[in-house]
């Protein structure tokens, strides 16, 4: 019986942490103190580069701003994701009151992991939609691709993902 708790308490753990290791909604922040380190730099190459990467936490933030949200895709995808760890809990909750060997507490478990699947996929589809948009305004605005490799591939969909890292534009 407790093989089966820690297994959940496991997965729901990194249900509810993962998501929150990969939010990256302090660019702007990023780029506020970025300015705040460059008003004491004197003109140099390295007063440059920091000036560029500054930019592109600016211009990825305020991309990301003016993505469009497609907010059926986020629904479905936050409903799948918070019926799996319902289901997760509540299958723990049920097994903790009824003590013993349940057989059907995998079932449950593979059902809440299945919802959990799904509300990713959903989140992970949206995602990609959203950065194929975000390449085009880039590509659309004459925008050079981001310096940082993480930034860079905040804003690639398939329009930019032939450019070497090192080209500065895109195709």
């Amino acid at each position: 019986m407790v093989i089966p708790i820690i297994v959940t308490l496991i997965t729901l753990a990194g249900a509810i942490i993962v998501p929150r290791l990969h939010s990256n909604a302090d660019d702007l922040r990023r780029a506020e103190s970025l300015t705040s380190v460059l008003d004491a730099m004197p003109p140099s190459t390295q007063r440059r580069l920091l000036e560029q990467l500054r930019d592109d936490h600016a211009t990825v933030w305020a991309l990301r701003q003016a993505a469009p949200l497609l907010p059926t895709m986020r629904s479905v995808g936050s409903v799948a994701y918070a019926a799996g760890i319902v289901v997760l809990i509540v299958g723990v909750v049920y097994l903790l009151a009824a003590p013993g060997h349940q057989w059907w507490f995998w079932l449950v478990y593979i059902g809440g992991v299945a919802d959990i699947l799904v509300g990713w996929l959903v989140h992970r589809f949206r995602t990609g939609r959203r950065r194929t948009w975000m390449a085009a305004e880039l590509q659309r605005l004459g925008l050079r691709l981001p310096i940082d490799a993480r930034l860079r591939r905040e804003v690639s969909g398939p329009l930019v993902g032939e450019v070497s890292p090192r080209a500065g534009t895109p195709p």
